[in-house]
């Protein structure tokens, strides 16, 4: 038995609002999902997704939006683009109430409208929907997430969990070697979760939001790899930071050890056992959670499913510390069994 702490989901209701909608982008971006449901139907049916769980042995999901659905990636007037994140956010507490809490939902936070009307819609979202936590994109229309202080600020204000989901660069053409092959995707996700991590520990965000509790996809993207890259780089007989940086990032003591303390990382990896080992080496079990990534990855998530909790338990980790990635973190991060 297990608990998947990273999944996505979209009610019909939502995907039917994108879809009669008069913005061609928002309604692209549902067709493509329609035709990733048409495929894969437990991303919206949910008697096909609790049977998958009942198969498998998940004892309750983590779902958020798929990325290509956050209306924030649309960059609409901020009453649109605060209308689709409450009508997505309303779908989600729907998704909860349905399952009785095996699938606990994520909100999404209006971004770019935070200061006219957004706050209180995250406030609306964990107040009143009962919703636990948000995801967000790491670069909204090219801004990083670190940048948007208020957000964070209120996030920590609500005591919600906050998902960071990696996306696209927002100008493609400054790389566009990345662009084919779906290179972007496969490389560039977990590159583009590294940088934002690092720049939320090295810009001194993490100083402020101390305590908060933030999951980083993709068991932190490079970070498990390169952590001895990251400490020599930034000591200080070798750091070529930029001049104009070099007393900020002077500030952060000791940054791998911010690193494994601001972040929780899950095992959506790949189903690589060797890359699963190094992130528990890096991080310890404590920080880990376990997670698919369902419905995505071969036959709709199932082999996702079928293998990935194996991967775990052939790594030889003490009992105790399996229990807690397994689903004993996920249960003391969201005060839920």
């Amino acid at each position: 038995m297990f608990v998947d702490t990273y999944t996505h989901i979209c009610s019909e209701k939502f995907l039917s609002l994108l879809l009669q909608s008069g913005n061609e982008r928002v309604k692209k971006a549902g067709e493509v999902i329609a035709g990733l449901a048409s495929r894969w139907p437990q991303f919206v049916d949910l008697g096909k997704r609790l049977g998958d769980m009942d198969r498998y042995g998940v004892l309750w999901q983590v779902a958020g939006v798929h990325n290509r659905l956050d209306p924030n990636r649309f960059l609409l007037k901020p009453e649109e683009e605060i209308g689709l994140c409450r009508a997505l956010n309303d779908g989600m507490a729907e998704i909860v109430e349905e399952t009785g809490g095996r699938i606990l939902c994520l909100a999404t936070p209006p971004l770019n409208s935070l200061e006219n009307g957004g706050v209180d819609e995250m406030r609306r979202a964990v107040g009143e929907l009962g919703l636990k936590g948000f995801m967000v994109l790491t670069n909204i229309g090219g801004k990083p997430i670190d940048r948007f202080e208020l957000f964070w600020k209120t996030a920590k204000e609500l005591d919600a969990v906050v998902y960071i989901h990696p996306t696209d660069p927002y100008q493609t053409s400054c790389r566009s070697y990345e662009d084919e092959y779906d290179l972007s995707h496969v490389v560039g996700w977990p590159f583009e979760t590294t940088l934002i991590l690092l720049r939320l520990v090295l810009s001194g965000m993490m100083d402020s939001l101390e305590g908060m509790k933030i999951v980083a996809h993709h068991a932190g993207g490079m970070i498990p790899f390169f952590i001895g890259r990251i400490a020599e780089s930034y000591s200080p007989s070798m750091t070529f930071t930029r001049l104009d940086q070099i007393s900020q990032v002077k500030t952060v003591e000791k940054i791998v050890d911010k690193i494994k303390g601001s972040f929780y990382f899950d095992t959506a990896v790949g189903g690589n056992k060797h890359a699963v080992k190094c992130a528990y080496e890096v991080f310890g079990s404590s920080r880990m959670l376990f997670a698919t990534d369902y419905p995505y990855g071969p036959d709709g998530g199932i082999s996702r499913l079928a293998t990935y909790p194996s991967i775990l338990r052939e790594m030889g980790i003490p009992l105790d510390e399996l229990e807690s990635i397994m689903y004993r973190n996920a249960e003391m991060l969201f005060k839920h069994r």
